[in-house]
């Protein structure tokens, strides 16, 4: 029965989300009244709980009437201060289809349909697949009351310690190693801070300015509940007993109207429980300034690797924030590593999500580099077989990167081996090739299934991982850095992996249907949809030279696929600061220092950007908006260990300051052959030549490489199978 009414309501929304002929206003167009209707707290197909926060804007005095579901619920819509907009939260709404009927002097103007989502039936991500554990214990809200994992919601406050500001901040934990967090309580309060009971008012509350110049009692609301299946965590500037924001203004609160959301990185692994929540230290500098900051245990990547899931969770979260406190001016999407990709995914598949994003030692996706991670696990295996010497200088070359070492640091992180399960997955229910054949299976594209569909063969999910043709070490060979023999004799180790992420002689080949679906679902970064009209700041420090594999080139390669998608990347700013030795992916005070200064720099900076860009009213596209509305301050740059800064147009061009201070260096399908966009998964092939080659190589050698590619060797010339720059936006699953 649920099953069916779930179907049933996602098809209906589907309708609702393509349907052409819909009145204007269903999706919040203007009538020629002088009118216009539309939700506020979500997409009019995508609303959940029941509830909805609708918009009805009157541009002139007129006789207007509303009625939900034949229900009068005019005297609903309450009037904003100053202003001909009208706001109502609409409570009540039924399953499926409501319509939302707008009257003009009892003329009917418009129809808004609603289609309102079961409760724990999730919007578009489609079903779960696997097991799923609930955590709500582990984040401090108790058990779980029933099978969606919900707990009650929980409201605490703290305060900053006056003369605690200037102790600095110590965030441990601001990004996380790739285990999983230890089982323990997440932190409520960062260093400085205690917990505030407003029974017995502290007398040593410190004091912060906001945005507009006011100076409050630096005193912190943290609200903790169940979103989504997963904890979430929200925070803002809020003295108990003061009024909060509400969907009709924030007038006397401490919030500036912007909305923060973060995610963080901890590795990309399905471990279909929700993870800890993880809401970094460093956040505190934007907390008070006035920005509320958001997060989710689903957008930790160890729970969950799925990024539509994710997206899924960041609308649902929006929308409680909105029903509860307004709808935000801005949403600002901030986290590194997996953090980013999140970030990326969203902003070209669900845009509206997030007004701009700010990765940091991002990558354009978690798709390509589980290739990298996988191809630097074959290449550590052939490493170990080969009957030939290979220096560390050698394997480098090989990898792309600048370091061996960080190639060996990636191979551990290849999620193509279902075994490797980690916390709650009890041992007992892992998959097993022989003993537990039906197990649980924690690999990648156990997690993919609804995007890339099923292997024919096996019944799996698609295990889209392809070296058909790849010519490892080209480059190197090409060079001078290895030799024939060592070039040779590497393809012919390198194999490939089975269903079970074990070695096989075999190279890997992956199906062009599941390849044509992760470029139209959005799993390969193109560079398209909502990404074209999305301002990117995308800062990183340099650590390539430190065995790091979070490696300066993948902003670049994102940079490329943006330029495939509009011809110009004028929408993204790269910064990259010096480099350090402590600076890492783990925990470490020095990260949190750093991380903080650019929260407190770049989160404003792209809030004038999206100032600009929202009092632009003269004509164009919403993609010349952006760029047209850059701050100038907002500028390509890097800075020197010293801390000067080198801007310009040019600076990362192969001869410009920043890439002679800060080399780029590229991964194992790059030096193979592929295109800085790093985006072909499934290469074309051209019969092997030796026109490939700069340096001879014996008839035997030849003939051997022949035999390791019978079918020729990937031709990057050429788009790889099932490429395409994939423009839909908002797909349902």
């Amino acid at each position: 029965m649920k099953c069916s009414a779930l179907s049933s309501v996602r098809a209906l929304a589907f309708a609702v989300a393509t349907a052409a002929l819909l009145p204007v206003a269903a999706l919040g167009g203007s009538m020629p009244t002088g009118l216009s209707v539309r939700t506020l707290s979500s997409r009019p197909d995508m609303v959940t709980g029941g509830d909805v926060v609708v918009e009805l804007n009157a541009s002139v005095a007129i006789d207007w009437s509303a009625e939900l579901n034949g229900i009068d619920v005019t005297s609903d819509f309450r009037p904003v201060e100053g202003e001909r907009r009208f706001i109502a939260v609409l409570t009540g709404l039924r399953e499926g289809s409501n319509s939302l009927d707008v009257r003009v002097a009892g003329e009917l103007k418009s129809e808004l349909r609603i289609i309102n989502h079961p409760p724990g039936a999730g919007v578009f991500a489609g079903p779960r697949h696997g097991p799923e554990f609930c955590e709500t214990e582990v984040n401090g809200l108790g058990p779980p009351t029933d099978a969606e994992c919900s707990a009650p919601t929980r409201i605490d406050y703290y305060y900053k310690v006056s003369g605690a500001e200037k102790q600095g901040t110590s965030a441990k934990g601001s990004l996380d190693s790739g285990e999983r967090f230890a089982k323990r309580m997440p932190p409520a309060m960062s260093a400085g801070f205690r917990l505030y009971d407003a029974s017995q008012p502290a007398q040593d509350v410190a004091q912060t300015r906001i945005s507009g110049g006011r100076t409050i009692p630096y005193i912190v609301r943290r609200e903790t509940g169940v979103i989504d299946h997963v904890a979430y965590d929200l925070r803002f500037l809020q003295e108990p007993g003061k009024p909060l924001p509400t969907p009709w203004g924030r007038s006397g609160t401490a919030w500036n109207g912007r909305l923060v959301y973060a995610s963080y990185s901890s590795g990309c692994f399905n471990s279909y429980g929700e993870d800890v929540i993880y809401s970094a230290e460093a956040d505190e500098v934007l907390i008070a300034e006035g920005y509320a900051v958001v997060t989710s245990a689903q957008n930790v990547f160890s729970g969950n690797c799925n990024p539509v899931v994710a997206a899924e969770t960041v609308a649902m979260i929006k929308e409680h924030f909105a029903k509860q406190y307004g709808a935000p001016v801005h949403t600002i999407g901030w986290g590194p590593s997996n953090g980013a990709m999140r970030q990326y995914f969203t902003a070209q598949n669900y845009p509206g999500l997030f007004d701009g994003i700010i990765p940091f030692i991002s990558y354009p996706d978690a798709l390509t580099f589980v290739f990298s991670t996988s191809d630097c696990r074959l290449l550590t295996g052939a490493f170990e077989r080969s009957h030939q010497a290979w220096t560390d200088k050698e394997k480098a070359s090989v990898s792309g990167f600048a370091s061996w070492a960080t190639c060996q640091k990636e191979a551990k992180l290849a999620p193509v081996d279902p075994r490797d399960c980690i916390d709650p997955v009890p041992r007992t229910d892992i998959y097993d090739p022989i003993s537990r054949r039906d197990g649980v299976r924690c690999d990648y594209f156990a997690n993919t299934i609804n995007m890339l569909g099923r292997d024919a063969r096996t019944g799996l999910g698609a295990r889209l991982l392809d070296n058909v043709g790849v010519q490892y070490g080209l480059n190197a060979f090409n060079t001078r850095v290895v030799d024939a023999e060592h070039f040779v004799e590497l393809n012919e180790l390198v194999g490939g992996f089975d269903d079970d992420g074990d070695f096989v002689q075999e190279r890997t080949h992956a199906g062009e249907d599941a390849a044509r679906r992760a470029y139209e679902t959005g799993l390969v970064l193109t560079g398209a949809g909502g990404l074209t009209s999305t301002p990117i700041i995308d800062w990183r420090w340099y650590t390539d030279d430190v065995d790091n594999f979070h490696v300066s080139f993948e902003s670049f390669a994102t940079r490329a696929r943006l330029i495939k998608a509009s011809g110009h990347a004028d929408n993204q700013v790269v910064l990259t600061y010096a480099g350090d030795s402590r600076y890492t992916y783990t925990d470490s005070d020095i990260n949190a220092s750093l991380i903080a200064l650019r929260e407190h720099e770049l989160v404003p900076a792209m809030d004038h950007w999206l100032d600009n860009i929202a009092a632009d009213n003269r004509p164009g596209t919403a993609a010349e908006r952006v760029t047209r509305n850059k701050p100038a301050s907002l500028k390509d740059a890097c800075w020197t260990k010293g801390g000067q800064e080198i801007a310009g147009t040019d600076i990362y061009r192969t001869n410009g300051k920043c890439r002679r201070l800060y080399p780029l260096y590229a991964d194992p399908r790059i030096v193979a052959g592929a295109p800085l966009a790093n985006d072909i998964l499934k290469c074309r092939l051209k019969p092997l030549s030796t026109s490939d080659y700069k340096r001879p190589l014996s008839k035997q050698q030849l003939q051997r490489l022949r035999a390791v590619f019978p079918n020729g060797v990937c031709d990057y010339r050429r788009p790889g199978f099932g490429q395409e720059i994939a423009k839909s936006i908002w797909r349902t699953y």
